[in-house]
């Protein structure tokens, strides 16, 4: 009786221990075929047909969309010499008559063209030094499905003088495991999802375990114009309402509406500038401090289509900080003091922010976050601005005559 229970007692130990394993090893490996996901459509098949050969295209290796006109990355010796081109989509759409449009040998990166709109594409992550050691994958295409390899962590960032036969004279980011051959043309990815290297080794290099940074070929990619110029534009048809959308139906009022009343707003009272004396200039105030104490409105406005004003102007309302300052938000560009502007670096996960005053021009704050977009960016960013407003604020120094002539007179 007493071994049963000794037994039981350790089955029940061994039960756990393996659930534990199970669990740790499965969440990881679930979370990072999550983030895979993300890249996924974006990864292409490339094939060819060479000069030799006027039989079928053969299926040389991967490529990633990186933007919705239908331009794509791959590895240079892999199309090099190629007569046609042969570009396959995640989704299974062909297109036949791929152009390489530009290359760059020395790193081993080909620019290519299909003829293509909306296509899915991913955006080039920023890597430097800090990003050193984190987790990495592999992604790509082979045999009609996409495959998530994982290569290591991140090594470092050194010059491929370092690496036997994979040349000189430009940057890799260099991970622990070395790639399969199949790899060539895919997209080395981070533990977040983010694209960060295009894998195109050299084939005369020793080792397979390098990448070129996405964010070094961001050059070459914006040397390649839009598909479309500005006078052969096609405008797409609207996409139609679904059936279950509710459309507003516009009918005659029964009820008799009163006018709106007249809003009148008031005017902000003004001190004008005056000379000090002979040969004397007035110069307009550039205190950013003094400019940020004295507004009172600010006008939020983004340059991007995924991050929507909206997004920001909900999260700066939940700062405290505002109705201390007795700062407002509106509506109206026309009557802000302040304008708040939020622009995206293209390619990139990067997010630009600057608060100008509208009536001196003058930047009062700049800052910067790295996002998805606003979903994901729009707490950040507005704890940043807070952080950068209240440093200004807190640089705000005033003499005894501003101070005076600010003051009510009895």
């Amino acid at each position: 009786m007493a071994d049963r229970k000794v037994f039981m007692r350790f089955r029940s130990a061994f039960i756990t221990l393996l659930l534990s394993l199970l669990l740790f090893i499965g969440f990881p490996v679930l979370a990072q075929d999550l983030v895979s996901k993300r890249v996924a459509p974006a990864i292409a098949t490339i094939s060819v047909r060479s000069s030799g050969n006027a039989g079928r295209f053969e299926v040389v290796g991967s490529g990633i969309m990186v933007r919705a006109d239908g331009v794509l990355l791959t590895a240079y010796n892999l199309v090099q010499g190629a007569r046609e081109i042969q570009v396959q989509l995640a989704n299974g759409e062909i297109y036949d008559h791929a152009e390489l449009v530009a290359s760059d040998e020395r790193r081993n990166v080909a620019v290519l063209r299909i003829y293509a709109t909306a296509t899915p594409f991913t955006l080039v992550a920023m890597m430097d030094e800090s990003d050193i050691g984190t987790e990495t994958h592999a992604v790509y295409n082979t045999g009609g499905r996409t495959m998530d390899e994982a290569v290591g962590a991140l090594s470092s960032i050194s010059l491929a003088d370092e690496i036997p036969g994979a040349g000189t004279g430009f940057r890799v980011l260099k991970f622990n495991a070395p790639v399969r051959a199949e790899a060539a043309g895919g997209v080395l990815i981070d533990a977040y999802g983010r694209a960060i290297g295009l894998i195109a080794p050299q084939p005369q290099a020793e080792t397979r375990n390098y990448a070129i940074p996405l964010h070094n070929v961001v050059g070459l990619l914006r040397s390649v114009p839009t598909a479309q110029t500005a006078s052969s534009a096609i405008v797409l048809a609207p996409i139609p309402r679904e059936l279950n959308r509710a459309v507003p139906v516009f009918q005659q009022s029964t009820t008799q509406l009163a006018p709106m009343p007249q809003v009148a707003v008031p005017e902000r009272p003004t001190s004008p500038l005056m000379p000090a004396g002979p040969g004397s200039a007035v110069v307009r105030d550039a205190d950013q401090a003094k400019l940020l104490v004295n507004s009172k409105t600010l006008f939020v406005n983004s340059r991007s289509d995924i991050f929507k004003p909206v997004q920001l102007l909900n999260e700066l309302r939940k700062k405290q900080e505002f109705t201390s300052w007795n700062l407002s938000f509106v509506e109206e560009r026309e009557v802000a003091d302040l304008i708040l502007e939020i622009d995206h670096v293209p390619l990139t996960w990067e997010f630009d922010f600057s608060i100008r005053h509208q009536r001196t021009g003058v930047v009062v704050a700049t800052g910067k976050i790295y996002a998805w977009g606003g979903g994901d960016g729009a707490q950040l960013m507005a704890s940043r601005v807070v952080e950068k407003l209240m440093r200004v604020r807190a640089s705000a120094k005033f003499d005894n005559k501003t101070e005076t002539s600010e003051k009510p007179v009895r």
